[in-house]
């Protein structure tokens, strides 16, 4: 038989293998068949019931072969495996498989990544962490995790977790933030780095990720925070004069009204 499994779409259709006894059961004789180790990929699927018996054994047992989701550990190139017939090996199966493994498997959302941090004079303040999904549309999903070893993130991104997951129609996610320190860069500046998406055999996925570096925003509320009230049934908004002011040139405040609206 031959199977073939692409690391961007996933395997292909399986494969059955039908096990009959070598000569014809009578009686109350029955051969119980088990499978023996799988390799390369090769994922065998049993019957609900493994014993033949004169009730089934027209039919046979049919067994399910197909490879692994992902297409992990499959290679191109001959596996068997074994059939035994009360515990003793009897038959050799050789599936031929075909790994096709040009393109990742994986979909990031969103790609590339941006992330901040305030910088006021030497304290950092990383920014908010940034969710990032990741989906898979191969058959059976994709398995993955972050690369923290051979291309881990640079040392000012933080990335959790890194366990990944198997990205399928349902999301897996990881959360990216700039970390502690935020790599001490100047203000102003743009630092890029990578993450790096293991999915073996296909090639890795790579997401950007962008870091900016900040000034403290020049602007001030006042009042802050600001205080609403509104009496239920008066049919007056409350309201609240707050003033911005910025500290970067100087001019006179702009009020902004917030009214508290009536719901019922």
């Amino acid at each position: 038989m031959t199977l073939t499994c692409n690391t961007a779409t996933g395997a292909g259709n399986p494969a059955s293998v039908v096990v009959k006894p070598a000569t014809a059961l009578t009686g109350s004789n029955t051969i119980a068949v088990t499978l023996g180790s799988l390799s390369g990929g090769v994922v065998v699927t049993a019957p609900a019931t493994s014993t033949l018996s004169t009730g089934n054994q027209a039919a046979g047992l049919v067994y399910s072969v197909s490879l692994a989701a992902g297409c992990v550990g499959v290679s191109t190139g001959a596996q068997t495996f074994r059939l035994n017939a009360g515990g003793v090996a009897d038959v050799t199966v050789t599936v031929n498989t075909t790994l096709v493994a040009s393109a990742s498997g994986l979909n990031v959302s969103p790609s590339p990544v941006t992330i901040s941090c305030v910088k006021n004079g030497s304290v950092y303040t990383p920014g908010a962490a940034q969710t990032v999904s990741v989906t898979s549309i191969a058959a059976g999903g994709t398995p993955f995790t972050v690369d923290t070893s051979t291309n881990p993130p640079p040392n000012w991104l933080a990335v959790n977790p890194t366990s990944g997951g198997t990205a399928g129609s349902s999301h897996v996610t990881f959360t990216v933030a700039a970390a502690a320190g935020c790599g001490g860069f100047a203000n102003g500046t743009s630092n890029s780095g990578t993450i790096h998406l293991l999915d073996a055999p296909g090639p890795d996925k790579l997401v950007p990720v962008t870091l900016q570096i900040v000034g403290p925003s020049p602007l001030t509320a006042t009042p802050n925070p600001a205080s609403l009230t509104y009496v239920k049934g008066s049919g007056n908004a409350g309201h609240v004069d707050v003033n911005i002011t910025s500290a970067a040139a100087p001019r006179p405040s702009s009020p902004w009204t917030h009214r508290a609206c009536p719901s019922g």
